[in-house]
């Protein structure tokens, strides 16, 4: 009868263990959160700006903040502020770009440089933004 009372004893710490895990501890960790977000495909940041200037409500469908998109482009901008490089991607139209604010900070890019970032589209101001930012290719 010890022996019954030891052993359910015992499973019960190791799920209580196992509870905590993957309840409270695991939540917090970036990594186990990008595990958990799906990609959402690639684009060019001419394509996007185009999507949300010709309708802002279909585009943030197609683009949810639930999903990582990677977005390829031409650096316009470049700088670090408040810890965190932020990048400026160019598009056809002169007024609107995809502002990236990337989850490191990182030597800035050169103006012209292509690159691929992979981001959580976040809306569309007076630039289509993308927080929490990852470089796929310089």
């Amino acid at each position: 009868m010890k022996k019954i009372i030891k052993y359910i004893l015992i499973v019960g710490i190791i799920a209580a263990f196992c509870g905590w895990l993957f309840g409270f501890y695991l939540p917090t960790k970036p990594w186990y959160n990008d595990m958990k977000k799906k990609s959402g495909g690639s684009f060019t940041a001419a394509q996007i700006v185009k999507d949300f200037q010709a309708n802002e409500d279909s585009a943030t469908k197609k683009y949810p903040s639930t999903q990582k998109i990677e977005v390829a482009g031409i650096v316009k901008e470049s700088k670090i502020e408040n810890g965190k490089t932020n990048v400026l991607l160019g598009s056809d139209d002169s007024t609107t770009s995809v502002y990236f604010v990337l989850r490191d900070s990182i030597e800035p890019f050169k103006i012209g440089q292509d690159v691929v970032l992979q981001g959580i589209c976040t809306g569309f101001l007076d630039n289509v933004l993308f927080n929490d930012g990852v470089v796929i290719k310089k």
